[in-house]
C-alpha cells in the first residue's frame, strides 16, 4: 500500500470510519498464442511458444459428468539461459493461481484453450488458441 493510502486509512480509522484502501492488484498480462506461434513475453525478456497440447476435455457437443483435462506445452526462452518446456494444466478456472506453474522468475497460468474437442469430428490443430496469464513469481 502506498504511504499516502496508508495515512488516509489510518486517519479514517481514527475518525471511526471504515478504511477502504485499494487492495486490488492489476490484472497480470495475458498472451494469446495460436498453435506453434511464438511471441515476446510480456513480463520479461524472451519468447513464449505454444508447442503442443493434450486435450481430453468433454466434447462441446456432449453433456459429460466430468470436465476432463487439458494441458498446454510452452517453450520458454530468455536471455542468458537455455530454453525449457513447461506444461500448463487447464483447471477450468481463469483465476486458479494456486495451480500456476513456476518457471524461473515467473508464474504461468493457462486461462483458456479453444476450441474444445467435438464428438464425432476432429479439430484442426491449427485452430487451437491458448490464452496464458503471466506474472512475476510470488514468494
Amino acid at each position: 500500500m502506498e504511504r499516502r493510502s496508508l495515512l488516509l486509512c489510518i486517519s479514517a480509522l481514527i475518525a471511526g470510519a471504515p478504511c477502504h484502501a485499494e487492495t486490488q492488484r492489476p490484472e497480470p498480462p495475458k498472451l494469446e498464442l495460436l498453435f506453434q506461434a511464438s511471441r515476446p513475453s510480456p513480463v520479461g525478456p524472451g519468447y513464449v511458444q505454444f508447442v503442443g497440447y493434450q486435450d481430453t476435455r468433454c466434447p462441446s457437443n456432449v453433456a459429460c459428468a466430468v470436465a476432463g483435462e487439458a494441458h498446454v506445452f510452452l517453450w520458454l526462452t530468455d536471455q542468458g539461459s537455455r530454453g525449457r518446456v513447461v506444461t500448463l494444466p487447464w483447471t477450468g478456472s481463469a483465476s486458479a493461481w494456486e495451480r500456476a506453474v513456476r518457471a524461473g522468475k515467473y508464474e504461468y497460468l493457462l486461462v483458456s484453450l479453444e476450441p474444445r474437442p467435438i464428438y464425432g469430428a476432429s479439430v484442426d490443430p491449427s485452430a487451437y488458441k491458448a490464452v496464458v496469464a503471466m506474472r512475476p513469481r510470488r514468494p
